[in-house]
């Protein structure tokens, strides 16, 4: 637990300089994240907040990364997500494929704010792993990783889950 209070308290403390630096996700990007919301929140979302900028997260670790490799079955998306989680992007709700998402600063105090990494990939891009979080206070939230797939017809479904924390 205290790593993701260090977590936390790192993501804050960014340098508004280092915002200036961000990358611009994909459409493909937004659509993961898209399906990731429209999964867990359903279709409408005026009570969730989406934060304005990715998660940087750490999947350094020994269990960290046999659990992605577990969870895909491959070392090709740990790989992928090691290298993406570290360039922070800015997250755009137009793009977004949702109802009514709202964007919060890092500094507003909403009740329930969800947040994501970006998306690793598999070489096809048929495959995408992103981790996503949701906090609603102090001691209240819960985060993970996603696997996703695209069916047939070209939209992102779930295909696994595994939750990480939970307070």
């Amino acid at each position: 637990m205290r790593w993701i209070a260090l977590m936390l308290v790192a993501l804050c403390a960014a340098p508004a300089g280092a915002r200036a630096q961000m990358e611009t996700p994909d459409a493909v990007e937004y659509a993961v994240w898209s399906a990731v919301l429209r999964q867990v929140y359903g279709r409408d979302l005026r009570q969730v907040r989406i934060q304005d900028s990715t998660a940087t997260i750490v999947v350094d670790t020994v269990r960290d990364a046999a659990m992605v490799r577990w969870l895909t079955g491959s070392t090709e998306l740990v790989d992928s997500l090691r290298a993406r989680v570290t360039r922070p992007a800015t997250v755009d709700r137009r793009a977004l494929r949702v109802r009514r998402p709202r964007i919060v600063g890092r500094d507003a105090e909403e009740r329930y704010v969800v947040s994501f990494s970006r998306v690793a990939f598999d070489a096809e891009r048929r495959r995408a792993l992103v981790h996503a979080s949701a906090s609603c206070g102090m001691l209240c939230g819960s985060g993970g990783l996603v696997l996703l797939e695209k069916d047939r017809d070209g939209r992102w479904r779930f295909a696994h889950h595994v939750t990480m924390y939970l307070s």
